[in-house]
């Protein structure tokens, strides 16, 4: 708003009235009458009708009219800028995919999105997203005008505790200010079963040991056979964190032709 004090330094009363060019902006009085040496003052504010204006610039003349001699009649000019709001927008336009074994490791890893601001006017915004195993390096803040920050998603360890599947997040990037540019991106995570690998560890006179590799922290039935068609139970053994485990076969095992497997335990 505005304020103009209109004032009458003669000695007689006057009358007068201002009009105005434009409708965005109303005058709190019109017309009136002052007496010699008063004044009074005229507020000018912003309607509604400036919140529907597109961006760009604006003036609206307003003109003082002394009705009752002509003297001191005077224009004055109001110039109203609108600036573009902010607008979201977020890089890069596509989504992001990750993959790898259950326990991991998974490539890749992290993610970048850059978030910008291409209006004139600053904007605040948000980021939420629909699972667990992935963490922001920020959920929400303020851009000022043509201008970005990067935001990065990185997988946790909860993506290593993720059974054999495909997995969705959905980020979901807000302007909290207009709404403007509101926008979601998907991180689609494939977990491939891990394939164990078996190998002779090492091999003595009367016996061998056997490591493989498996899931982490899991129990595997160790199974013998001589022929690869009947299937014996050779014992049970558990993984470690990394997913490796020896095992020791039995001294009567250790001649030729005899075949072992692992088998996970539900």
């Amino acid at each position: 708003s505005f304020v103009y004090t209109l004032t009458n330094s003669g000695q007689s009363s006057l009358t007068w009235s201002i009009n105005q060019s434009q409708n965005w902006a109303t005058l709190s009085a019109a017309v009136g009458t002052l007496p010699p040496g008063g004044s009074t003052n005229v507020t000018l504010s912003l309607n509604s009708g400036a919140n529907n204006l597109s961006s760009g610039s604006y003036a609206d003349t307003l003109g003082f009219e002394n009705t009752t001699s002509g003297t001191g009649t005077i224009t004055r000019t109001v110039n109203l800028t609108v600036k573009e709001p902010g607008i979201l927008a977020v890089i890069p336009v596509g989504d992001y995919s990750s993959s790898g074994t259950v326990g991991g490791p998974f490539n890749p890893t992290s993610f970048v999105y850059t978030v910008t601001n291409s209006g004139q006017s600053s904007l605040t915004w948000s980021i939420s997203q629909s699972q667990s195993w992935a963490t922001l390096s920020s959920t929400d803040g303020t851009l000022a005008a043509r201008s970005s920050t990067n935001i990065i998603l990185t997988l946790t360890a909860a993506a290593a505790n993720l059974a054999e599947g495909s997995y969705g997040n959905l980020l979901t990037f807000v302007n909290t200010s207009t709404g403007a540019g509101n926008t979601q991106r998907a991180l689609t995570l494939q977990v491939a079963p891990l394939a164990v690998s078996i190998s002779l560890a090492e091999r003595g006179t009367d016996y061998f040991r056997i490591g493989f590799q498996g899931y982490p922290n899991r129990s595997y039935t160790i199974l013998v056979s001589s022929d690869l068609a009947a299937w014996a139970t050779a014992g049970t053994v558990t993984t470690g964190s990394d997913g490796k485990v020896i095992y020791d076969a039995p001294a009567s095992s250790s001649t030729t032709n005899v075949f072992y497997r692992v088998k996970l335990v539900d």
